[in-house]
C-alpha cells in the first residue's frame, strides 16, 4: 500500500465519503481490538449509512448535477490553459515564449489540485484583476 499525504479540510464531501471508505477497508484488515479502537470502529460504520443516503440525495438533485457540470467544464478549461500554456512555450517570438513558460510554471506549482486550489482563492477574493 501506498502512502499519501491527505489534507482532509481541502476534501470535497464526496472524497471525503471515500477516504472514510478507505480508511474502513484498512481497519479491516488490522486488529482494532489490539489497537483499543474498536468501539470507534464501530461508530464510524453506523455513520456510513447515513453519510451514504445524504450523499445520495444531494447527488440526485439538480442543483448538484449543475454544479457537477460546471465543475467537469472548469476542470476542462484549465486543462486546455496548460496544454496551450505549453503550445506556446515553443512560440517563435522568444518573448512570448519566455512568458508562455513563466506561467506554465506558475500554473504547474498548483499540481494536480489547481481546480481546487483556484476555487478557493476565488473564495478567499484573493484573486486580482
Amino acid at each position: 500500500m501506498k502512502m499519501i499525504k491527505v489534507k482532509i479540510g481541502r476534501l470535497s464531501r464526496e472524497e471525503f465519503f471515500e477516504f472514510l471508505k478507505q480508511v474502513s477497508a484498512i481497519l479491516k484488515n488490522v486488529d482494532t481490538t489490539k489497537l483499543n479502537i474498536k468501539n470507534k470502529v464501530v461508530d464510524l460504520e453506523a455513520l456510513f449509512a447515513k453519510l451514504q443516503t445524504a450523499l445520495d440525495k444531494e447527488k440526485s438533485s439538480e442543483l448538484t448535477k449543475l454544479l457537477n457540470e460546471l465543475d467537469r467544464n472548469r476542470d476542462v478549461l484549465i486543462s486546455a490553459f496548460v496544454k496551450w500554456l505549453q503550445a506556446m512555450c515553443f512560440y517563435p517570438d522568444a518573448a512570448i515564449a519566455k512568458d508562455a513558460t513563466t506561467l506554465l510554471h506558475y500554473v504547474e506549482g498548483f499540481g494536480k489540485n489547481i481546480a481546487t486550489e483556484t476555487n478557493l482563492a476565488l473564495q478567499k477574493n484573493t484573486v486580482t484583476e
